[in-house]
């Protein structure tokens, strides 16, 4: 969930959040017996002699679970200067 919207953390704490997520994601793709679970075949783009091969959720709309982030503002408001 943290990752479909932006992080409001300080810097240091994001990174550490980033971090764990991806050394999470390294050890469910390294154990054998998680990965199937984890990344069911398909799941993962491919490539095959230099020519990427998508993956089957990238033709799928319904299935991906990426959203697009809603806009939020850049500026600092008034009571913040």
């Amino acid at each position: 969930r943290v990752l479909r919207k932006p992080i409001l953390l300080e810097p240091e704490k994001a990174k550490k959040i980033v971090m764990a997520t991806l050394y999470l994601h390294n050890f469910l793709r390294k154990k054998q017996s998680s990965r199937a679970l984890y990344t069911p075949g398909g799941s993962l783009d491919t490539e095959n002699n230099g020519q990427v091969i998508p993956c089957r959720w990238r033709n799928d709309k319904k299935a991906s679970s990426l959203q697009p982030l809603r806009v939020t503002a850049r500026r600092a408001g008034n009571n913040a200067k």
